[in-house]
């Protein structure tokens, strides 16, 4: 009886550990199933990873391209401002230059028209009269360097 006991302790013991063994590859194999999920997974961040670097890189790119234009177009604008403040200067001593000459053509005019009325009156006998106009002409015209 002892020998049958042992027999029946033994089966049950084997039962036992071959429950154990089944549960542990049932659980060797659910591993094995997520580490290749997460495996693979890895892999398709990896190449999100790859591809958000190259973003980042042609950013980067696009970023220095970018900025050295800028560099170039501000040269130009510093060079085109200066060269706006020389254009201006020169317009303004032309406009300056232009407006003493205006003055003078017009006190020439004055001068041309004065003698031409003191011509007159002398051509109709009032000498009296373009004396008079002449004196009065004297102080304008010698300005612009016309002797009456």
């Amino acid at each position: 009886m002892v020998l049958i006991a042992g027999a029946i302790g033994t089966a049950s013991a084997f039962r036992s550990t071959a429950q154990e063994l089944s549960r542990t590859r049932h659980l060797t194999a659910a591993s094995t199933t997520r580490l290749r999920d997460l495996d693979q997974r890895r892999h398709a961040v990896d190449a999100r990873l790859h591809v958000a670097q190259r973003l980042v890189a042609a950013s980067f790119s696009e970023l220095h391209a970018a900025t050295a234009a800028r560099q170039v177009s501000q040269a130009r604008l510093v060079a085109a401002r200066g060269s706006l403040a020389k254009s201006y200067r020169s317009a303004l001593v032309s406009l300056q230059d232009e407006r003493a000459r205006s003055n003078e053509l017009l006190t020439l005019q004055f001068c041309v028209d004065g003698m031409t009325n003191a011509l007159n009156r002398a051509g109709v006998g009032d000498v009296a009269g373009a004396q008079r106009t002449l004196r009065g002409l004297q102080v304008r015209c010698a300005v612009v360097g016309v002797s009456a």
